[in-house]
């Protein structure tokens, strides 16, 4: 890595003189790192360059008559935020200690840090295709591998008379997005600040402004994905169900997971090593457990299970049950070489999912690899949590059945305030983290179609809220 020297004034450099695209990479390099002390500091030096750049209005020049080097800016500006949130927020004016006392949840945020998005194709033709007015521009087929579990949009159009930089123009959509992130009330997805928000597209372009058409207007739009899939997070759906109550396998007999009844397991959560391990030919092989730790994942144990099936066509909600269920098999059989799924003590996981579509059958493959860390927030217990209205009136989730955009309050029984607000993905999932040891009510819905439960949380748990099949997404 780079001296704390040279990185500092690289920094400065490229935002006094323009030169920014030979700084980005150390940008993504420095902004995915461990939270190190070290990365702190150049963390704050890189953030206080940036804002005294921005205050003598020496942005760094990205071309921005050319729309390819605005649409970069847009995510060089997510980038910038993330790289120190509360940094960034003192150049707007906001006063550091008030904006932690009012979002304890921030504080949290900055010490773990955010990774940098980074553009991926997929995403890029969803934001040209929502910027495009004139509907001409359509949205992208999903695949089973382009099709992220979360996603989110900032848009925004801003209109003048005269001139408007383009870059001005993008602050102010990216800055408002930011500011309302901010809020101690806001109750909608955070985008910006959503670590779970990885890869991004943007879009850039002129237009005349649909409320006033003597004017122009700049029409701005970013749209930000999970790396992980719709595929990815079902399956992990379905793994922390049966986890949780072993009856809930469908489509298995259940003499055959007797043996795993009985047993507390606390739901996976995906690990960011594991997921892009579970993606390699090292996974395969007789030292898989060697080589993860090599790959940087700091757990004390690994291990592995996996299946490749043959299925008659079908979508690709069937496919993953199918897949869970011979995974499942497997395991109860005694083929996976002990306990992958039905592991007591394991908290990570990683997924990797492969299909090969034919004329008249799918190839499909599942490697599902799991480790143990220990809990980073003593004190605190996270929820893996899920909404879904059970359309089939089988008692359990199965994959289609997840409500998306669903708010979830969460409150305090002992103070009777709220503690939490989540949104549910894709797939009707939501995580949220609390403190331990105290009992809360978790609702979403509202009048006749209210849905409330409660829980006592001592340590991670899986929780589900059923809702009525014809309420409202």
């Amino acid at each position: 890595m780079f001296g704390s020297d040279l990185a500092s004034w690289k920094w400065r450099y490229a935002g006094a003189t323009g030169d920014f695209d030979s700084a980005r990479y150390l940008l993504y390099q420095i902004g995915n790192m461990k939270n190190t002390i070290f990365q702190k500091l150049i963390k704050a030096l890189m953030a206080v360059s940036l804002v005294i750049c921005m205050a003598a209005g020496s942005v760094p020049n990205v071309h921005a008559s050319d729309t390819h080097g605005t649409r970069q800016y847009i995510l060089d500006l997510i980038n910038w935020i993330r790289l120190d949130p509360v940094e960034y927020a003192r150049g707007l004016g906001y006063d550091a200690q008030t904006l932690m006392d009012q979002n304890p949840w921030l504080i949290t945020l900055v010490e773990q840090g955010l990774p940098m998005v980074v553009s991926r194709e997929y995403l890029q033709l969803q934001a040209a295709a929502r910027n495009d007015m004139s509907g001409a521009a359509p949205e992208p087929e999903p695949s089973l591998s382009q099709d992220p579990a979360e996603t989110g949009q900032i848009s925004g159009a801003v209109s003048f008379l005269n001139f408007v930089d383009p870059q001005a123009a993008v602050g102010f959509v990216i800055n408002h997005q930011f500011k309302k992130e901010l809020d101690p009330g806001f109750s909608g997805r955070r985008l910006i600040l959503n670590p779970s928000l990885d890869f991004a597209g943007a879009d850039f372009r002129a237009d005349r402004s649909t409320t006033d058409g003597s004017r122009l207007a700049y029409q701005v739009m970013a749209v930000l994905g999970s790396g992980i899939t719709r595929s990815q997070r079902q399956m992990l759906n379905l793994i922390n169900q049966v986890r949780h109550d072993p009856t809930a396998a469908v489509r298995v007999p259940d003499y055959s997971l007797a043996q795993f009844a009985g047993r507390v397991r606390t739901p996976l959560f995906f690990h960011d090593v594991l997921q892009a391990f579970a993606d390699t030919e090292f996974l395969r092989t007789p030292e898989y457990a060697i080589h993860a730790q090599n790959f940087g994942y700091p757990g004390l144990w690994v291990t592995r299970s996996s299946v490749l099936e043959i299925f008659p066509k079908t979508d690709a909600d069937t496919m993953v049950s199918w897949l869970f269920s011979a995974l499942v098999l497997n395991e109860a059989k005694g083929l996976a070489g002990g306990p992958v799924i039905f592991g007591s003590y394991y908290t990570d996981a990683g997924i990797s999912l492969a299909f090969t579509s034919g004329q008249t059958l799918d190839h499909a493959s599942l490697a599902l690899v799991t480790g143990i860390t220990e809990q980073d927030t003593p004190g605190y217990s996270r929820i893996y949590g899920m909404v879904y209205a059970d359309a089939n009136q089988d008692r359990v989730y199965t994959p289609g059945e997840g409500r998306s955009g669903r708010t979830v309050s969460v409150y305090d029984l002992v103070t009777f305030q709220p503690a939490a607000t989540v949104v549910t993905d894709e797939t009707g999932h939501f995580s949220v983290r609390l403190p331990s040891d105290r009992p809360y009510a978790f609702q979403t819905g509202e009048g006749d179609t209210l849905v409330s439960r409660d829980l006592y949380l001592t340590e991670n748990q899986f929780f589900s809220l059923p809702v009525p099949v014809d309420a409202l997404p």
